[in-house]
């Protein structure tokens, strides 16, 4: 999975993926990489799972539910009335709620963001 890290208008530091990975990349900029500790924890997470620590994991925000299973994760975007203004800064359309990729492709990103930020 092809991803860019850039700023945002806001001037945060900000991931930028694939098309069709509008879900992810707002679950990343939103849950993950802006706090360190969520960074670390998603990656060892990711290892567990890898290692068959875990066959498969839910993960579950106010915004988000994050499933690992099978090598796979799915993103999927809980949404509300008022997350209307956050959907349309990300540009998301209503039809666009969920998105998935590999694992090995998350941890690629997740391994780059490290390696950048910290």
């Amino acid at each position: 999975m092809d991803h860019e890290f850039c700023y945002d208008e806001s001037g945060e530091l900000v991931v930028r993926l694939d098309m069709g990975q509008e879900v992810t990349a707002l679950w990343l900029n939103t849950d993950i990489i802006p706090k360190r500790d969520m960074t670390f924890a998603l990656l060892d997470l990711i290892n567990d799972l890898e290692s068959g620590t875990f066959n498969e994991k839910l993960l579950a925000t106010p915004k988000f539910e994050v499933m690992f299973s099978e090598g796979e994760v799915n993103v999927t975007r809980l949404t509300s009335d008022s997350d209307d203004d956050l959907d349309e800064d990300a540009g998301l359309s209503t039809m666009e709620l969920t998105s998935g990729c590999g694992l090995e492709d998350l941890k690629a990103v997740v391994e780059s963001w490290i390696q950048f930020r910290y």
